[in-house]
């Protein structure tokens, strides 16, 4: 009877400090800050002989503690002919991994009815920002009231407007 008793304090008192342990060396990462702002951005790529121009509005917004979207919506240009582009890229599971970053899986990407433009050519722009279809690291950087530096891993750095 001893024993057990003896077995069942060392037992508790084990769990105890491997709970505090835990708190103290693998803390808790922070929640993320709603956040919804704007850019204007043209990107020029060279494909080959071609020329891939992107004159889009992109969003970017977080909400929900850990969701997101970006959208992008505006005009292609490939081979000398002009397509509409309209996507939203819905983004889940985002976690802080340091003072300006956060890395999001990528649930999927959705096409509004009224963009025409070819998924190839978006798949070009969207591997400028992130490596694959699973995942992006985003940079936010306040710079001044309502401007950010929105950045990742791939792509060149644009400032939006928070609205």
């Amino acid at each position: 009877m001893i024993v057990i008793k003896k077995s069942k304090f060392y037992l508790a008192t084990f769990v105890i400090i491997a709970s505090v342990a835990a708190f103290l060396f693998f803390p808790a990462r922070e929640a993320i800050e709603p956040l919804k702002c704007k850019a204007f951005a043209r990107v020029k790529m060279d494909i080959g002989q071609d020329q891939l121009i992107f004159s889009v509005i992109e969003s970017v917004q977080f909400y929900d503690k850990n969701k997101g979207i970006i959208q992008y919506e505006g005009d292609v240009t490939s081979a000398g002919k002009s397509t509409y582009l309209a996507r939203t890229v819905y983004l889940s599971h985002g976690v802080k991994t340091d003072k300006n970053t956060y890395l999001f899986t990528v649930d999927k990407v959705t096409a509004s009815p009224l963009s025409n433009t070819p998924d190839s050519d978006f798949n070009q722009m969207w591997l400028e920002n992130s490596g694959d279809n699973a995942s992006i690291d985003i940079g936010v950087k306040k710079i001044r009231d309502q401007a950010y530096v929105i950045s990742s891993t791939y792509s060149p750095q644009f400032v939006c407007a928070a609205y």
